[in-house]
């Protein structure tokens, strides 16, 4: 029930419905079919998304007397809703939907009338932690406002999306394990590749040299007694007693598409080491070993 009342605070949407009366057309056929998510100024409606959403927009079906079929697309998934009744309201020229949602969850939802002067109608949830109003725009008054927004915005949000899409190096499992590297704060995946890579070359050949140059100081130890290591001088000189055979082992057992990830950074095996973000020089941001845990 508070998932659906966020999407529709959210997107302002509404849903499906069975008519009572189920003779003749349905009373909604007159409205219009597609409807975009508008802001209403001055001027008019506009476009009320910015390039980090496309516009909401939904699909009205009720060629069907006795329902009524409501197909949301909020840029990111699709969704359709039924309502099990819909009325016409208290007040004259509004109709009222008993919404049905997934996992058995209700909500009611209120239609005002379709202004074709003003260019937009109103859909109410008075059932929501706060009354949520959301205005919708016929498409094809607000199609040159789309076209704006999709000239000025969808190549950006191409690339945000590919971005974002690229930074997950493992995906969820059936145990909820999985590595998004935005959560623990990686913004380049390259950079962690590369990182990742060295690192296992840099263990397999017992380089201390070279892997003292992949952690991101201060690096915590946490054995049956806890240290912090501050320097790659004070990492070299006790590499052997900090990069066990077993710390060895559990970096070069790691695969990419395995990793764990959380905000405290990315783990590798069981959590015998985890590396995170690491700030260098001239703004540039690689990855570093930030914990070890010995077997205790």
């Amino acid at each position: 029930m508070r998932r659906l009342s966020v999407l529709l605070l959210s997107c302002a949407l509404p849903l499906v419905a069975r008519a009572a009366d189920t003779s003749g057309a349905n009373p909604l056929s007159a409205l219009p079919t597609r409807w975009m998510a508008v802001d209403v100024t001055k001027d008019g409606p506009v476009v009320s998304r910015t390039c980090a959403a496309r516009p909401s927009s939904i699909t009205l079906d009720a060629k069907d007397p006795a329902k009524v079929t409501l197909k949301v697309d909020t840029g990111q998934k699709e969704a359709t809703y039924r309502a099990t009744t819909f009325k016409a309201g208290t007040k004259p020229g509004t109709w009222e939907f008993q919404l049905e949602g997934t996992g058995g969850a209700s909500l009611q939802a209120t239609l005002t009338p379709y202004d074709a002067k003003k260019g937009f109608a109103e859909w109410r949830f008075p059932d929501a932690p706060k009354e949520a109003t959301g205005r919708y725009a016929p498409e094809e008054n607000a199609r040159k406002l789309r076209e704006v927004w999709e000239a000025n915005c969808s190549n950006q949000i191409t690339d945000e999306a590919e971005k974002k899409r690229q930074l997950v190096v493992a995906p969820d499992g059936p145990k909820g394990s999985g590595c998004d590297l935005s959560v623990p704060g990686f913004s380049s995946r390259e950079e962690f590749v590369s990182f990742f890579e060295h690192l296992q070359e840099a263990v397999k050949a017992d380089d201390k040299d070279w892997v003292a140059n992949l952690v991101a100081y201060p690096l915590a130890v946490n054995g049956k007694k806890r240290s912090v290591v501050k320097t790659p001088a004070e990492l070299k000189k006790a590499y052997a007693t900090i990069f066990t055979p077993a710390i060895k082992q559990a970096i070069l057992d790691q695969k990419l598409d395995a990793f764990f990830c959380r905000d405290q950074g990315a783990m590798f095996g069981g959590g015998e080491a985890w590396a995170g973000p690491r700030k260098e020089g001239k703004g540039r941001e690689s990855a570093g070993l930030i914990a070890i845990n010995p077997a205790k």
